[in-house]
């Protein structure tokens, strides 16, 4: 069976499991800020295809958020965004920009992007020069540069820590392509606290689309992610932000313009983690940093022009409503 390569960003996987933990040398940094539309813009949301509209408000403000973890010699950056997509060109100058700024390698340096289709589009026809859009991906790309420059290079923010982590399970996602098929419902918590044990900042990681609010929706927000995130800075005492796990096939179990159904799912999923309590992590005080690579297998022996043609019409016929994107699919 022939098998393709997934380079796996692995900014959860990399750090969690690789960072042994907070020991003695052991610094982090943490600032976020708001990468929202202002009032008077209205821009082209990303995400639905069947979308028609430009945005009109802002339910969940959209933020980027840098962590900076060091152990003396080496720092690392982790970057997560409220947007759907950065692409890997615009990633690449972003990630440049940092280093420039900051002198931190690119290679330290990890971005991350939740998904929510509420967020503005920052590529493509609707990012052209002189628009509406191009403006918020010309400051917003900004905005994350010097977010996370002051973050590494801000020396006198950095704070010995501790970890304290937690599991749960979720059940605001399901399978949307298969019925009954495979849904990660895991979900997980860090929190990195001064010795002292006052929080700094959290993040948690969950196998789901941030798409609650359907193509119908045209405010800007961060989903679900955005509403869990704020309950559960109020009884965590910090902020947290998201990465979004291996989400392919897994939505919301509701997609709806409701703002009701956001909220609902958002609180439920920040339920199911306050149901837990965070265990602290045995110190080592060793930071190790690295990258993998999955060798995942095809479900078919053989990719061919057919079979990929068969595969765009198994898709488009389960989206009839969409003929937007039947014609980006076969496109």
């Amino acid at each position: 069976m022939k098998q393709f390569v997934c380079v796996l960003v692995a900014v959860w996987a990399t750090m969690m499991m690789s960072l042994s933990c907070s020991g003695p040398s052991l610094t982090c940094n943490f600032r976020s800020a708001d990468i929202s539309t202002t009032p008077d813009e209205h821009v082209v949301l990303a995400g639905f295809a069947a979308r028609q509209g430009l945005s009109d408000g802002v339910h969940i403000p959209l933020r980027t958020s840098a962590l900076a973890i060091r152990d003396g010699e080496k720092t690392v950056c982790i970057i997560s965004n409220d947007l759907m997509e950065i692409s890997p060109a615009l990633a690449d100058e972003i990630r440049d920009s940092i280093s420039r700024r900051s002198g931190l390698a690119r290679e330290n340096i990890l971005m991350h992007c939740i998904h929510t289709h509420s967020a503005p589009r920052t590529g493509g026809v609707s990012a052209q020069p002189d628009g509406t859009n191009y403006a918020y991906k010309m400051r917003t790309c900004e905005t994350i540069v010097s977010n996370a420059v002051s973050v590494i290079a801000d020396d006198a923010a950095y704070r010995a820590f501790r970890l304290e982590t937690l599991q749960a399970q979720t059940s605001i996602n399901r399978n949307r392509c298969e019925k009954g098929g495979p849904v990660d419902r895991d979900v997980y918590a860090v929190r990195f606290c001064e010795k002292n044990g006052k929080p700094i900042c959290a993040v948690i990681n969950l196998a789901c689309h941030p798409v609650c609010l359907s193509h119908k929706s045209l405010i800007l927000s961060s989903d679900y992610s955005g509403v869990a995130r704020r309950k559960l800075a109020g009884e965590w005492g910090c902020e947290v932000f998201q990465l979004t796990g291996a989400a392919g096939n897994l939505d919301p179990q509701h997609l709806s313009a409701d703002l009701e159904n956001v909220d609902s799912l958002g609180t439920a999923l920040a339920d199911s983690l306050l149901q837990h309590r965070f265990q602290r992590v045995k110190e080592e005080g060793t930071l190790k940093f690295g990258t993998g690579v999955a060798h995942l297998p095809f479900r078919i022996a053989e990719v061919t022009p057919e079979a990929v043609r068969a595969h765009a019409d198994s898709l488009v016929s389960a989206s009839t409503a969409f003929p937007r994107f039947a014609d980006d699919v076969r496109g």
